[in-house]
């Protein structure tokens, strides 16, 4: 398992990396493409910026959510990747709507472009290798140490690559049959394909906002070992919450009444050391005690094993 600041000194590496890269390939596109004559390729120069952007979010997010649990933040400081994820598809939502809207005015106005350069093609071509290196290794990294701001720079990355190589298709087109019609058209298909991203971005990191969790399996997993405890019954109001790349547990469980605080005590800690060993990146367990047969009306959340599936 990776230590707290060895992840951080991944995410900053991978993120320097990653922000000067699509710098360059960002202020390329755009330059060339407007001294060229294509407005695709200045469109998918515009998507490239918004990389840029989710590097300056990871590098400041790693510096919030290491800070450590306060009087106001209780829990800490982790969901800052979350946060800072969610405001990168605010930003990614509005690239693509402005560009949509500038390539629609385009085409309404009938205003008329020029056929590409051949300097258009190349630095696409140069972008498409850059993409193709900056996410597998975002990808790697991303997944080494669960991050999922970083894992979802590496998914983006992948769409910015689609998008470069329907830019580079387009631009053969363009320049081959001499229409120029197609590159706002070109544009607007991107533009369409950045919307896709925010979207996705966004509504994942909805659900995490709203403690949702996507995966039953770290439930499947909590309700195994509880089965290793043969005093310990029904299992029940269990809830799981992401805080950045970590989890925080509740649940209730049912104990013998007849036995002292003290034993019931050395249950619990044994089924959290046993939990930690079984799920990597718990961040915090509460559990509550109750007796065999406890009824309790006005449980309205939480999940047992019967409603899992």
């Amino acid at each position: 398992m990776i230590s707290n600041k060895k992840r951080e000194q991944y995410i900053i590496v991978v993120s320097y990396i990653t922000l000067f890269t699509n710098a360059a390939l960002a202020i390329s596109k755009i330059v060339i493409g407007s001294l060229g004559g294509s407005f695709a390729v200045v469109s998918d120069g515009i998507d490239s910026s918004t990389d840029v952007i989710i590097s300056i979010i990871a590098l400041i997010t790693t510096y919030i959510a290491k800070k450590p649990p306060d009087k106001i933040h209780t829990f800490g400081h982790k969901r800052a990747e979350t946060i800072g994820t969610k405001i990168l598809s605010f930003i990614i939502l509005f690239a693509g709507i402005q560009l949509c809207i500038t390539a629609v005015g385009k085409i309404i106005s009938g205003q008329s472009s020029q056929i590409p350069n051949i300097a258009t093609v190349v630095v696409i071509l140069i972008s498409i290798f850059g993409k193709i290196t900056l996410s597998v290794i975002n990808f790697n990294v991303g997944k080494k140490i669960k991050s999922d701001l970083i894992i979802a720079n590496a998914k983006n990355m992948r769409n910015d690559i689609i998008t470069s190589l329907s830019v580079f298709i387009g631009l053969g087109c363009t320049i081959f049959f001499k229409l120029t019609i197609l590159d706002p058209i070109i544009a607007i298909l991107v533009s369409i394909w950045i919307l896709k991203t925010g979207f996705e971005i966004f509504f994942e990191t909805s659900s995490e906002l709203m403690d949702g969790i996507k995966d039953n399996e770290i439930y499947k997993s909590i309700f195994d070992v509880i089965k290793q405890f043969k005093s310990v019954k029904n299992p029940h109001k269990v809830r799981v919450r992401k805080l950045g790349n970590f989890f925080a547990v509740d649940l209730d469980i049912e104990v013998d009444p007849n036995i002292t605080v003290k034993k019931a005590h050395e249950i619990v800690t044994q089924i959290e050391s046993e939990i930690k060993s079984k799920i990597e990146n718990i961040y915090d367990i509460m559990i509550h005690t109750e007796p065999y047969d406890n009824i309790q009306h006005d449980e309205l959340y939480g999940i047992n094993e019967k409603n899992l599936d």
